[in-house]
């Protein structure tokens, strides 16, 4: 099982890590900062490294309980290696702004068209 420590600290954005399990859709690793799809937004992006490789990570979810980091390809990764993983924080922060940004103004405007959504 993945060790989230993004849900102790939200602001990692690097972390050397190892791969747990290789899976056609991605990599599963011990421990992740990366925050997966849910709720209506979408899972971290980022990036791996390891050996002078850099692969690109395009999501993260939960696949059959395992928080897979769904990769461009899996080609040179192996099963208990070490890797760091670097986080796209331009990407989260935006992610976060936005979601913030849209709670704040569902909730404030609620009230005010409480009529409309009891006719659903």
């Amino acid at each position: 099982m993945t060790v989230e420590l993004f849900r102790n600290n939200s602001y990692l954005k690097e972390h050397k890590t190892i791969i747990s399990e290789v899976l056609p859709e991605g990599l599963v690793l011990n421990e992740t900062i990366f925050y997966p799809e849910g709720g209506g937004q979408p899972g971290d992006e980022g990036s791996i490294t390891f050996k002078n490789n850099r692969i690109k990570i395009v999501g993260t979810k939960y696949i059959n309980n395992r928080l897979v980091h769904l990769t461009e390809t899996t080609n040179d990764c192996k099963q208990n290696e070490e890797v760091t993983i670097i986080l796209d924080w331009s990407k989260r922060y935006s992610y976060a702004s936005a979601y913030l940004s849209s709670s704040l103004v569902f909730n404030n405007t609620l009230p005010c068209y409480r009529w409309f959504y009891r006719r659903w």
